[in-house]
C-alpha cells in the first residue's frame, strides 16, 4: 500500500516579483490620477470657453445691416472724391443708416442733425446731445473717464487738450497731431461712439473708416 502524499504549499513569490506588481499598481493608480486631473482641467476649460460666449452673446451688440453696410460700402470710393464737407456729411449720414440699432438714441440722432447743421455750427450740434442724454454722456465715460471735465477742458484749450487728457490715441481713430484739426465735437462724439461699439464687442473697419472721414473729411 502506498504512502499517503502530503499536500504541497504553493511556493511564495519571490520578492522581485512582487516588487514588479508594486510598481505595476502604482503606475495604473498615477495614469487613472493624471486622467482625472486632465478632464478636469478640459473641462474647466470648456466652462471658461462657453461663458465668455455666452456672456459676449448677452453683453453684444446687433451686427450691421447687411444690405445698408454693402451700401455705404459701395458708395465710398465716389464719396471720397468729393469735397470735405460732403465726405463729412455722407459719413454722419452713412452712420445714422448703420446705428439705429448699435448706438444710443442721443448720439444716433446727434449725428442726423450734424450731416444738416450749417457751416460752423455742426460740431456744437454734437456736442449739444453730451449735456441732454444720458446714455451719450455714459459713451463719453467709456472713452474718457474724466467726463465732462474733459470736454470743459477743449473748450478753453482747443480739442487736443481733450484728447491728451483722455489717452485718446489709445483707441486708433486718429492721432495726436490730427486731433488738433478736428473740431471738439466731432472728437468727442466720434470717440463716445468707437468706445460704446467696443465695450459692445461690435466695432467695424468700415466704422473707424466713417468715423475718420466724419473727423477728418
Amino acid at each position: 500500500m502506498s504512502e499517503p502524499v502530503e499536500p504541497v504549499e504553493p511556493a511564495e513569490p519571490d520578492e522581485p516579483a512582487k516588487a514588479e506588481v508594486d510598481e505595476l499598481d502604482e503606475f495604473e493608480l498615477a495614469a487613472r490620477k493624471r486622467r482625472r486631473r486632465s478632464l478636469v482641467i478640459v473641462a474647466a476649460i470648456v466652462a471658461v470657453v462657453v461663458g465668455l460666449l455666452i456672456w459676449r452673446r448677452v453683453t453684444g451688440l446687433p451686427g450691421l445691416d447687411h444690405e445698408t453696410e454693402k451700401a455705404v460700402r459701395e458708395a465710398l470710393p465716389e464719396i471720397e472724391k468729393l469735397s470735405i464737407d460732403v465726405r463729412r456729411a455722407f459719413a454722419a449720414e452713412a452712420l445714422v443708416e448703420l446705428e439705429p440699432e448699435r448706438l444710443p438714441p442721443g448720439l444716433v440722432q446727434a449725428f442726423d442733425d450734424y450731416a444738416g447743421a450749417p457751416p460752423g455750427y455742426s460740431g456744437l450740434v454734437l456736442l449739444r446731445a453730451f449735456t441732454d442724454d444720458a446714455a451719450t454722456r455714459e459713451a463719453w465715460q467709456l472713452a474718457c473717464p474724466a467726463g465732462l471735465d474733459a470736454i470743459a477742458d477743449g473748450v478753453a484749450k482747443g480739442p487736443k487738450a481733450t484728447f491728451m487728457r483722455c489717452g485718446l490715441e489709445r483707441e486708433g481713430l486718429v492721432g495726436a497731431e490730427e486731433a488738433s484739426r478736428v473740431s471738439l465735437g466731432e472728437l468727442v462724439a466720434c470717440h463716445a461712439a468707437w468706445a460704446w461699439l467696443g465695450a459692445g464687442h461690435a466695432q467695424t473697419e468700415l466704422e473707424r473708416r466713417l468715423f475718420r472721414m466724419l473727423m477728418l473729411g
